[in-house]
């Protein structure tokens, strides 16, 4: 079965009850002392309170089914809508898709989260792609420059030789994948491919 929360309000500047009023006409028929409602009938004004703002729904259950429970709602709110006086109009709601109020900072603490469990040389790896320049430049060359650069150096960071070895043998990979691992080369001084290989292989030991 699906478990249908309550729907939460979501945070605004403005508050979510507003001074709404109504103004009944036909007092006297509505309590039986008048046999027809007339068009002359004064009205009444009537102060209440109307809530306003965006609301988060939420489905609990099998996926599938949830979908659909949401599908089924977002059908519903635009053109029946929720609560009273519908038919003048009251509780209406347009459906905004992943509008979820606490889904930003949710996913910004997990962020966090998952960087400060990372090991130093993964944080300075993920901030080497993050910061390139040069968007059109691969993964396995950004980090490549990188690891020439000495980012990864004893004198600049605490990675141990494994763990440069560890990075070495990833960019190998990366380099791999994009098609630039090139262990023969016709023209050797001036393939960068090649000398990048070269490199990797030689001095940094990847295979």
């Amino acid at each position: 079965g699906l478990v249908w929360h309550d729907a939460w309000w979501c945070p605004e500047k403005s508050p979510p009850l507003a001074r709404e009023v109504i103004t009944p006409h036909h007092q006297e028929y509505y309590s039986g002392r008048a046999p027809a409602a007339a068009d002359f009938d004064s009205p009444v004004p009537s102060a209440q309170a109307a809530v306003r703002g965006g609301f988060y729904f939420v489905v609990e259950g099998e996926p599938t089914w949830a979908e659909l429970g949401l599908g089924l709602l977002a059908e519903a709110l635009p053109g029946q809508g929720l609560g009273g006086k519908r038919a003048a109009g009251y509780g209406l709601m347009k459906v905004i898709p992943n509008c979820n109020p606490f889904l930003a900072q949710a996913q910004q603490a997990q962020a966090q989260a998952q960087l400060a469990a990372l090991p130093p040389w993964r944080r300075i790896w993920n901030e080497v792609l993050e910061n390139r320049a040069d968007r059109q430049m691969t993964a396995g060359v950004a980090l490549f420059q990188a690891l020439e650069a000495r980012k990864w150096s004893p004198e600049n960071t605490t990675t141990t030789p494994e763990e440069r070895k560890t990075i070495a043998q990833e960019i190998a990979d990366l380099l791999k994948s994009e098609g630039k691992w090139k262990p023969n080369s016709n023209n050797p001084d001036n393939d960068r491919n090649y000398q990048r290989t070269k490199k990797l292989r030689e001095v940094y030991g990847a295979v």
